[in-house]
């Protein structure tokens, strides 16, 4: 008998996971025994640093420019103040139900979940580990690669001498207490 024959076999592997939840509910919803690959943050790019937490400041912004177009409708309103303490705070909670995704997904029984994977041969993968190991090969009848979106910092000359921020930094650790300047 050949190798293949006693290697573990999914129904469905979904690596990475911000919109290709989608493809990896359905399945479960279907019964089918599932594999996920995910290495940072469960929601991907939208939820962690693009569209979700971009719109939660962009709701600020739009509704203090409706107040300040109210005065031109005869709408008399006192200049609004952003409180960047509960910005801040919106912003973080909306962030952080990675984790909540990540707990809900370690409750389904058809699913098994690997921090991150390799491909060793034509549709065998392995997990990968941080020393660069591999654990046992497996495989799955359908992969979705689902890698979505990754910041790339530029080689501009002198890139590396001034303070900048990825929306990585931004919407996590160095999220502003205030305006910026």
């Amino acid at each position: 008998m050949k190798d293949e024959e006693y290697m573990v076999s999914y129904d469905l592997l979904v690596i990475g996971m911000g919109a290709a939840f989608q493809v990896l509910d359905a399945a479960l919803d279907r019964g089918l025994r599932c594999a996920v690959a995910e290495r940072a943050h469960y929601g991907g790019t939208c939820l962690n640093y693009g569209c979700i937490p971009s719109k939660v400041i962009i709701t600020v912004a739009d509704t203090i420019r409706h107040l300040e177009r109210a005065a031109k409708t005869g709408l008399k309103t006192a200049k609004p103040e952003v409180d960047f303490a509960v910005l801040k705070a919106r912003v973080l909670e909306k962030t952080s139900e990675n984790l909540d995704i990540r707990e809900e997904y370690r409750a389904e029984t058809n699913l098994t979940m690997y921090e991150d994977v390799c491909f060793v041969g034509k549709k065998t993968v392995a997990a990968r580990f941080a020393d660069g190991s591999t654990g046992e090969p497996f495989t799955a009848k359908t992969i979705v690669i689902g890698a979505g979106g990754h910041i790339t910092i530029p080689s501009v000359e002198g890139i590396g001498d001034v303070d900048f921020m990825t929306p990585v930094h931004f919407f996590k650790d160095r999220f502003p207490d205030g305006p910026l300047d």
